[in-house]
């Protein structure tokens, strides 16, 4: 008597997916393409299911118990797949104390790039305590796993994936490490982080970091970087070929 093949209802196989590590299983998010099939544009993460926002409690009652740091998190590239949602990046906002922010998970493919920040007050003394949101692109100039940008509005600023917190010390230092950004795709704008800098509840200043031998830094796009407020910086190269640059901001009277 020959066996019939095994064939799963729904209720088995929806039984199975429970038992599969969920923390790694992730929503298809839709990707916008250009004429030539490149992507363009992936679509925001939405709603965070069940898994995502259990995930996100574990992790800050270990961030709260002081097992976790937000920077051994953001190193950690077990979640990545967490960076795009709204409630991860608050719970790292939240958390973040250091005067040290890192952008990139281990592994991430580019240059190492230390940028040495120095936030000023309209004063001219250094203000301490102040939080930074920084965020910029990878190696390939893309903001999301998925394509260079994140549609809806501010979806850059709202979703990047290579994002990180940081506090400034007594000196107003903070020190963002990653990897060194590149430029949108088909695109002549330079290469830069973006930084918002933050007082509570309340952005004092958005701004951007500029790099000077970016070689879509033309005089003109110098010109109109400095009368947008950015801040452009030289690089210089170590020995194991990391990249390091170190810049000042003073942020505008209350």
């Amino acid at each position: 008597m020959s066996s019939m093949p095994f064939q799963p209802t729904r209720r088995t196989l929806n039984g199975l997916a429970l038992t599969l590590p969920f923390w790694r299983r992730t929503q298809e998010r839709e990707v916008q393409r250009s004429a030539e099939g490149e992507p363009t544009f992936v679509a925001s993460p939405g709603e965070p299911s069940k898994a995502v926002r259990v995930r996100v409690r574990e992790l800050e009652t270990a961030l709260v118990a002081g097992t976790l740091t937000t920077n051994a998190l953001l190193l950690d590239a077990a979640h990545d797949d967490l960076r795009p949602y709204p409630l991860f990046r608050a719970l790292i906002a939240k958390h973040a104390r250091e005067p040290r922010a890192e952008l990139t998970p281990k592994g991430e493919p580019g240059t190492p790039l230390t940028s040495v920040l120095t936030v000023l007050g309209a004063d001219g003394k250094p203000r301490a305590g102040l939080r930074i949101y920084a965020y910029h692109t990878s190696s390939k100039g893309w903001y999301a796993a998925e394509a260079p940008h994140v549609s809806g509005n501010s979806g850059d600023w709202k979703f990047a994936r290579l994002f990180a917190y940081g506090r400034t010390d007594a000196e107003g230092r903070c020190t963002l490490v990653g990897v060194r950004p590149a430029p949108y795709p088909r695109t002549t704008l330079p290469s830069h982080i973006h930084l918002g800098f933050e007082d509570g509840d309340r952005t004092l200043l958005v701004s951007e970091l500029r790099f000077e031998d970016c070689p879509h830094l033309t005089p003109e796009v110098r010109e109109a970087s400095l009368r947008s407020g950015f801040v452009i910086v030289p690089v210089t190269r170590a020995a194991d070929g990391a990249a390091h640059c170190t810049a000042e901001f003073r942020l505008p009277p209350a």
